[in-house]
């Protein structure tokens, strides 16, 4: 898993929709087009990428030639478009939107999730986290295997968005998971070390005791927000950064009322993470 986050992507043209189409070569969109058009079934095909290849390669053109209306000669035969702007030459690096070397930041990542301990859950924990984070691509299936279309998945996220919006979309991805398998349960037992695990590491440093549980109290203000206003015997949670029985039993009670995903999203805004 580590090696394949590492490695480059070789297959040309989805390598290259991994950058802006304003940095691509006439070579590089050629190979985009190739790519969209293997396999074509019609331009409704249910493959959310194969259109994004034809429209990237449309702001490729738009870029390098301008959106003005096509040209004609005296004997009304159209005239070469000539380019506004310099094609690239020679093709650029991959890089994420800080300018870190695209797979040197996902062998980071991969090695983050090698070292999470439980590699299934938390493999899992990001196919749920990239599907909520990148709707616009034919969700992942969320089993728990590091596959080449998670791992596609994972460098595009990067590409586009940086590795610590994906370091969120774990976090979030990992405790969603968690508030969906409480909600078939009908049990929440497990809440604060679920919690603390995907989120401790986005708010302070490895072993920091005296931090405040940022994750525990926006939780407990998400609960009581929700809480408030669907139950008129809701008695607010103390925001004490601490997770105990109360808290727990307040997020079991509330999930069959809004479903995990909501509460998840929620919470997800009130860490400012979506």
């Amino acid at each position: 898993m580590m090696a394949m986050a590492a490695a480059p992507i070789t297959a040309p043209g989805r390598a290259a929709m991994l950058k802006s189409p304003e940095t691509w070569t006439e070579g590089e969109m050629k190979e985009v087009i190739a790519a969209a058009q293997g396999g074509f079934r019609g331009w409704k095909s249910g493959d959310p990428l194969k259109t994004q290849m034809f429209d990237a390669v449309g702001d490729w053109h738009r870029h390098v030639y301008g959106d003005g209306e096509q040209q004609v000669d005296d004997t009304g035969k159209p005239v070469e478009p000539q380019p506004i702007r310099p094609i690239p030459a020679e093709a650029a690096p991959p890089l994420t939107p800080d300018g870190e070397d695209l797979w040197q930041a996902t062998a980071r990542l991969g090695r983050k999730l090698a070292g999470s301990g439980n590699l299934p859950e938390a493999v899992g924990g990001l196919q749920r986290g990239l599907n909520m984070l990148d709707t616009d691509r034919a969700p992942l299936a969320e089993d728990g295997v590091y596959g080449p279309q998670t791992d596609y998945a994972l460098k595009r996220a990067t590409a586009r968005l940086g590795p610590a919006r994906v370091e969120e979309a774990l976090a979030l991805g990992r405790f969603n998971r968690f508030a969906r398998q409480a909600e078939r349960d009908g049990s929440a037992e497990g809440l604060a070390a679920t919690t603390q695990g995907a989120f401790a590491p986005l708010f302070r440093a490895p072993g920091d005791a005296k931090a405040p549980k940022v994750e525990a109290g926006i939780l407990q203000e998400t609960l009581n927000a929700h809480g408030g206003r669907t139950f008129d015997d809701w008695q607010p949670l103390k925001v004490d950064g601490w997770i105990g029985p109360k808290t727990t039993e307040a997020f079991a009670r509330l999930l069959p009322e809004h479903g995990a995903d909501a509460l998840t999203a929620a919470y997800g805004r009130g860490l400012g993470l979506n």
